[in-house]
């Protein structure tokens, strides 16, 4: 039994990019009506502090700054969880004018995704996004006091093997630390799995090839960080092995999605719902879900979930 959780906490399943590995080309597949209020949200974690205190959590989508009151979200967490760590990851795109009153609100640290600098490359990724977008959201979180950045790539052949240097000089330069993550073959992920998968071994082979390997730097989360040196200075990047090397012994979270229910895995279909039980006010059925999920929380025996990561909340 787990003595204290690291939390994600999706606050939408709607985007406004369209990357290939995430969601349908199509776009949107599901109303934005049916998503739990922020005060529904705030409810939510509260009980699940009540059955396992809640150390970490991390603030995901789709993309979470398309909602209005994501600032509000935040400081209504941050009353909450006075002690807790509050993360979140976004797409950066929407950063430039939400860096300030996020950080004012009491978060404490940003991963920004972005799968490569180049403009052609991420147009491609997602179906049309500009990454001087990204950049300037970047930019604004280093300028509103953000001194815990990561920048977020997953990894994929096809749209980013030929970068990841100039990934890592990018994030490093805007005072981040660069991660890659191994593209997982579920969701959108399987029909480019096979001919995108690049393992993080492989990425750090590469890297070595554009820096000097100066060797690990310590475990930070599920990373394995390495260090290299890029002429007087140090670079410091992580790798996210959920493929070659899963982490799976070590899991500590639960997803609660847009819609209020929780998931134990990514990489199983299971979940319980929780929106049903809160709108009806019965908070103890609330508990006694919760407390059911995590008695059955195991390691997953094989395989993964069709089921799409936006829908989780990654």
């Amino acid at each position: 039994m787990l003595k204290s959780l690291y939390l994600r906490l999706s606050i939408t399943d709607q985007c406004n990019l369209r990357c290939q590995y995430c969601r349908p080309a199509g776009g949107d597949t599901r109303p934005a009506e049916g998503m739990l209020s922020a005060a529904e949200i705030l409810r939510l974690v509260a009980e699940t502090h009540q059955v396992i205190p809640v150390r970490k959590v991390r603030i995901t989508g789709g993309e979470p700054l398309l909602r209005r009151d994501a600032a509000d979200i935040v400081r209504g967490l941050r009353s909450l969880l006075p002690e807790a760590t509050l993360a979140m990851t976004t797409n950066g795109t929407l950063l430039g004018r939400m860096a300030r009153p996020l950080r004012d609100a009491g978060l404490d640290a940003l991963n920004i995704s972005l799968d490569t600098p180049d403009p052609s490359a991420f147009a491609r990724v997602t179906r049309g996004g500009q990454v001087s977008q990204v950049l300037d959201g970047l930019a604004a979180a280093r300028e509103a006091g953000f001194d815990r950045l990561k920048v977020n790539a997953v990894l994929m052949e096809s749209f980013n093997g030929a970068f990841l240097a100039d990934l890592v000089r990018v994030a490093v330069d805007h005072g981040a630390e660069p991660r890659f993550i191994e593209l997982m073959p579920s969701g959108e992920g399987r029909s480019l799995f096979a001919r995108n998968h690049l393992a993080a071994s492989d990425a750090r082979q590469r890297l070595a090839g554009f820096f000097s390997y100066e060797g690990p730097a310590g475990r930070s989360g599920t990373a394995e960080r390495h260090r290299y040196r890029d002429g007087d200075r140090i670079l410091v990047v992580g790798f996210i092995t959920p493929v070659s090397m899963p982490f799976c012994d070590r899991c500590d979270r639960l997803r609660l999605d847009s819609r209020g229910a929780m998931w134990a895995c990514l990489r199983q279909s299971g979940k319980v719902d929780l929106a049903e039980p809160l709108r009806s006010g019965d908070d103890s059925e609330v508990e006694r879900r919760l407390a059911d999920l995590l008695a059955h929380k195991r390691v997953p025996e094989a395989g993964w979930s069709d089921g799409r990561m936006v829908a989780i909340g990654g």
